[in-house]
């Protein structure tokens, strides 16, 4: 599906639909729900589009700052209990793929397939940490961030680095706010602590 974005005619959608900022900064948006809110490869693929002259450089930042804004869509859908509708949407999408029927929606059917598979993992990793709030260790460590809000910070940059993955961690600081195992000001150090480790 990136054959798709770094086409010729991709980069001529591009080239034309952004004649100002604001128009780039909607394509930030899109390209981040195209790429599931991966906060690498957005960036690469714009300055990819910079250096073939598709765009310029203030337009290229524009289409990456904003492209964070695309992919909080992943981090809203994460405290919403979609997991049936998700699976509903990979078993049509799959379905469709497999048969490969209709041929001219094969891409779109992947697409829609893969972004599947990114809401049901966050699903999956929203409903696993409920299961850490039973191990002994684990509350150890939350009183003593309760103690110490400080030691957040530490602990989500520890977090991120383990992970690798910044929305994957976001979500996680989501499930403990949720779960009761993070307060306010607990999760706000822990939020930052992950920035800090990006």
């Amino acid at each position: 599906n990136l054959n798709q974005v770094a086409s010729k005619r991709f980069r001529t959608l591009i080239t034309r639909f952004t004649p100002n900022d604001y128009l780039a900064g909607i394509w930030g948006v899109f390209l981040s729900l195209l790429t599931a809110g991966n906060t690498v490869l957005t960036p690469c693929i714009t300055a990819g589009f910079e250096s073939v002259h598709a765009i310029n450089f203030r337009k290229a930042i524009q289409i990456v700052l904003w492209s964070r804004v695309g992919a909080c869509f992943f981090i809203y859908l994460a405290g919403i209990n979609i997991k049936l509708l998700v699976l509903i949407m990979m078993g049509i999408a799959g379905i469709s793929f497999a048969i490969n029927k209709p041929k001219r929606y094969a891409n779109l059917a992947s697409s829609v397939f893969n972004l599947g598979l990114v809401l049901f993992g966050i699903q999956l990793i929203k409903g696993s940490t409920r299961g850490l709030v039973e191990y002994p260790w684990f509350q150890t460590i939350v009183e003593y961030t309760q103690l110490y809000p400080e030691t957040a910070l530490l602990a989500g940059v520890l977090f991120l680095l383990a992970s690798q993955s910044l929305f994957g961690s976001l979500v996680v600081t989501l499930s403990f706010i949720d779960s009761g195992v993070f307060d306010i000001q607990q999760a706000i150090f822990f939020t930052y602590g992950i920035y800090l480790g990006e």
